[in-house]
């Protein structure tokens, strides 16, 4: 089931993925010709061709086009524009069926646009009814597919039905522009009250300079240009970016046009010769005009969705998908893969470019299916849905391709089954599974076939999965055969791109792996098992990088699967299509990277939402380097996400609403927004208190707190650290493992403290005096510490010989020791580490100072009352004779205050600090 689809959303821009928002931005923006010669097969000379053809037939005069035309014009709101504008393409359509028969035959005879909104398009099964709706305003689709929904008053278009769609915006009235073009063909002027010519023709030349003393049109007469958008000054503004410019541009970036509202209109031009067509010239943006720019971004980011939609709702049966967006009078051109969005850079207007649109129009109708995104022919449907006959299908049930066995070598056909799996994404890997049937003699066991577009340059999946299994890591996948099916470049997007640095390209590559369970079947049942799954997770994730090297950088819900050995559930570990090799320190190591993102929105930790959004600012440099808690706060996401949605309830309004309140949160909205939230969530306590669980894991409740409570432990710690490090002019402290926050977010710590063996955790100061060693708090091979289990035991246990080094100075609620007054030099703070509170140690036989005795004390009184409240034991027993000895030789208990200066000076004279040290090191 796709993630993001967990939520009914509103048909708006707000709810559209974050993720679409930034493929639009690095969008390539290419000159026209170019896009409808790669996609419709539509060259300079051909298209030239059909722009004269349809001049001469004077297709824009005929009735019907000529009385939507201006319907369209003159309509007051957007909704009004979706019938006129469906009857000028039907029209253009039927008239090339007519006249270009014997150009160009039609493959598809059959297609028309329609209507869409307000109807939503009809979600997958996988969605069910907590599926994203979606109501593009026209679709081009089958005429089959419009006989359908017409027939049927609950009937609905598919995601799959879809060819391509039609996205419109009304941003200003059009009869000013209609008026001005027709003003210069010698027509009467359209009056806007009736949508009729005027009574009085205007003719010759004196009626046409007359009519340039009045305000001319508002919107400028050339024939391509760029989007425009009402200027706050009264002008106008238009998106559009060099051929060399990312379509960051388009976001960011205007076009003036070349003339005002005051002009005159100019005089009228042949559109025969494509080479006249040509875009505005290039301005900034004013401060202004926030409110036009999010008419025009509304409309392309609404597209992106709804291409969003068509990638992730038709089971991997396109290559790509394709879209229009018509702002006001004006037509840009989308293309959309894995690979990333190609746009048009110029736009075409309906009025002024009324040829050159319809030629368009009926290049699309031209298009064959392998032009609409159709699958190449090495996945051969089956012989019973033939193309173009059975285009589009819903799923690619019954198709076939070829592979070969690794491990004997046999070659074998595989058919594909019921799809099982389709990733919610646009550009990316747009991963989809499917069960498979073969008729291999050594291949007995279910299996799935998994696809997903790979940068060509990645280390691929299976080699990853060899080095772990041979590294001795469990949980991990059987792969039996891959394939590398074919590369994007070999399709239409070579037209869009040379080989070069900035080009990514991404093969196709088949999977074949033993089949396992979704989780939603195990918890569904019971959630009891969602700590197990944890467990064996993180012996996963802890075994992949202390043993192989190995990151895998996508934990998420779709991610880890199951198998049942007998009665024991074993917990997978899947898709290493992000994973990555680490040095010993846990850095990356060198290697080509995909430029794209990595991991699932919803399940990244926030620190790398925040550096991703970050990414958008200018001169920011990337500072955060995913390491293994990061995997490990995947984790943490991925047990509430089990615990929140996968439960059975029988009130699904309340289920949608237990989901808007708490996981939408993660998906939605901006990235950094999203990482507020989930910065919120982590480093917080008591935020889990807060989740309405549903009534089956409410036992959990308890678990989630004490996981909660380390994340805000380790948070709290890793701060402190950044401090230290700010403060001592960027001086990085060798001895701190930022990649498990020394050892607090370690496999065996977060299982320590989900046990609930850890009671209470705090920061406390390391004592001065002690000598330091080189060894001392260096990370071991398993990531731990030996300020946790190695130098004092297991957390929460007490030590039956006592530590000489036990007594610590305790600190305040905000994580601070008594020395810790403002003014002191930063070099003189002791330096932190987390130890679990004690309560069976003894105190060192030096003399402390007075302060530090009270504390001891009442320390110890705490600890015995702890004690003597459990249920008393053999070794408990000790620990109170232990206790009381140790109360008999200490200060009574008095009121404790704040050290004052003096105090403070006179305690921390014969200290020996960290910084001491290092200035005392020859150089």
């Amino acid at each position: 089931m796709s993630l993001s689809s967990l939520l009914t959303v509103e048909h708006t821009n707000a709810t559209v993925h974050p993720y679409v928002k930034q493929d639009i931005a690095c969008a390539k923006s290419v000159p026209y010709h170019v896009w409808t010669d790669a996609i419709l097969k539509l060259d300079k000379r051909k298209l030239k061709k059909w722009v004269s053809y349809i001049k001469r037939r004077e297709w824009r005069n005929d009735p019907v086009i000529q009385e939507a035309l201006i319907q369209f014009c003159g309509a007051s709101k957007e909704t009004l524009r979706y019938k006129p504008y469906e009857q000028i393409i039907n029209r253009i359509l039927e008239i090339a069926k007519e006249q270009f028969s014997g150009l160009d035959p039609y493959p598809i005879e059959d297609i028309k646009i329609t209507r869409n909104d307000p109807k939503y398009i009809e979600r997958i099964p996988e969605q069910g009814v907590l599926g994203a709706l979606r109501k593009p305003d026209l679709l081009f689709v089958r005429g089959v597919d419009v006989d359908r929904v017409l027939s049927s008053k609950n009937a609905r278009f598919r995601w799959s039905d879809i060819l391509t769609f039609a996205e419109l915006k009304a941003e200003s009235g059009l009869i000013p522009a209609m008026n001005g073009w027709r003003v210069q063909q010698g027509l009467s002027e359209i009056d806007p009250n009736t949508l009729k010519p005027r009574a009085e023709a205007r003719k010759g030349k004196s009626r046409a300079k007359a009519s340039s003393s009045r305000p001319g049109p508002t919107r400028p007469t050339r024939a391509l240009r760029g989007t425009v958008a009402a200027a706050p000054d009264g002008g106008s503004h238009a998106l559009a970016s060099a051929p060399h410019c990312s379509a960051g541009a388009v976001l960011h970036a205007t076009v003036q046009e070349d003339c005002t509202p005051t002009m005159g209109s100019k005089r009228a031009r042949q559109h025969d010769d494509s080479e006249s067509l040509h875009i505005a010239k290039k301005s900034s943006i004013e401060p202004g005009a926030a409110k036009s720019d999010m008419v025009t971004l509304d409309a392309i980011v609404q597209a992106g969705g709804y291409a969003l939609e068509v990638a992730s709702c038709t089971y991997g049966t396109r290559l790509f998908c394709l879209g229009t967006v018509m702002e006001d009078d004006k037509l840009s051109l989308w293309y959309y893969d894995a690979v990333g969005i190609v746009r048009t850079q110029e736009t075409i207007s309906i009025i002024h470019d009324f040829e050159t649109f319809a030629a368009v129009q009926v290049g699309f109708a031209c298009c064959e299916p392998s032009q609409w995104g159709a699958l190449p022919p090495i996945i051969k449907p089956p012989p019973s849905a033939a193309y173009p006959e059975s285009f589009p299908p819903q799923s690619l049930r019954g198709y076939m391709f070829d592979a070969s066995i690794r491990r004997t070598g046999e070659r074998v056909t595989i058919t594909l089954g019921d799809p099982i799996f389709s990733q919610y994404s646009l550009v990316g890997r747009r991963t989809f599974l499917y069960a498979i049937k073969t008729k291999s003699k050594t291949l007995r066991k279910p299996l799935i076939a998994k696809f997903s577009y790979q940068v060509t340059t990645r280390m691929p999946e299976q080699d990853f999965v060899e080095i772990a299994r041979e590294a001795g890591v469990g949980h991990l996948p059987e792969v039996h055969m891959w394939e590398d099916l074919w590369k994007m470049s070999d399709g239409v997007r070579a037209a869009f791109h040379e080989k070069s640095d900035e080009y990514e390209d991404r093969v196709l590559r088949a999977l074949v792996y033993t089949q396992y369970f979704p989780l939603k079947e195990l918890f569904s049942k019971s959630c009891d098992l969602i700590s197990e799954m944890v467990d064996q997770m993180l012996d996963c994730l802890h075994d992949l990088r202390y043993k192989a090297n190995i990151l895998h950088r996508d934990v998420s819900c779709h991610n880890v699967m199951y198998e049942m050995h007998g009665e024991k559930v074993n917990f997978i570990l899947i898709d290493f299509d992000n994973a990555t090799r680490v040095d010993a320190r846990g850095a990356p190591r060198p290697s080509t990277k995909s430029k794209h993102r990595t991991g699932t929105l919803p399940f990244m930790a926030w620190e790398l939402i925040k550096d991703m959004a970050n990414r958008e600012l200018k001169g920011y440099r990337p500072r955060i380097v995913h390491v293994l808690r990061h995997d490990f706060e995947s984790l943490f996401y991925l047990s509430l996400w089990c615990a929140i949605t996968i439960p059975a309830m029988k009130d699904q309004m309340m289920k949608k609403e237990i989901y808007r309140l708490h996981i939408r949160e993660w998906e939605s909205g901006t990235l950094k927004s999203i990482s507020s939230n989930k910065k919120m969530l982590c480093t917080t306590m008591g935020e889990t208190d807060n989740i309405d669980f549903p009534l089956e894991c409410e036992n959990l409740r308890p678990w989630f707190r004490r996981w909660n409570a380390l994340l805000a432990t380790a948070a709290m710690q890793l701060e402190q650290h950044k401090l230290n490090v700010f403060h001592a002019d960027d001086y990085i402290d060798p001895l701190f493992d930022e990649e498990t926050v020394d050892g607090t977010l370690s496999r065996d710590s977060i299982k320590r403290a989900l046990s609930g063996k850890v009671r209470r955790m705090r920061l406390v100061d390391a004592e001065p005096e002690e000598p330091l060693e080189p060894e001392l708090g260096m990370p071991l091979h398993n990531g731990e510490r030996p300020s946790t289990e190695a130098e004092f035991g297991p957390l929460g246990e007490a030590e039956e010989n006592g530590d000489p080094h036990e007594i610590q100075e305790p600190t305040r609620l905000d994580g601070r020791g008594k020395d810790d007054v403002p003014g002191n030099d930063i070099d003189d703070l002791p330096r932190r580490r987390i130890v679990p509170r004690r309560s069976d140690v003894k105190g060192r036989a030096k003399k402390e100072p007075k302060a530090k005795k009270v504390a001891s004390t009442r320390k110890v009184v705490e600890a015995k009352k702890v004690i003597e409240n459990k249920r008393p034991t053999a070794r408990r027993v000790a620990d109170i004779k232990k206790l009381e000895v140790m109360t008999k030789t200490t200060a009574p208990i008095k009121p404790p205050r704040r050290a004052g200066p003096s105090e403070h000076a006179t305690a921390t004279r014969g200290m020996t600090t960290r910084s001491m040290a290092k200035k005392a090191m020859p150089t």
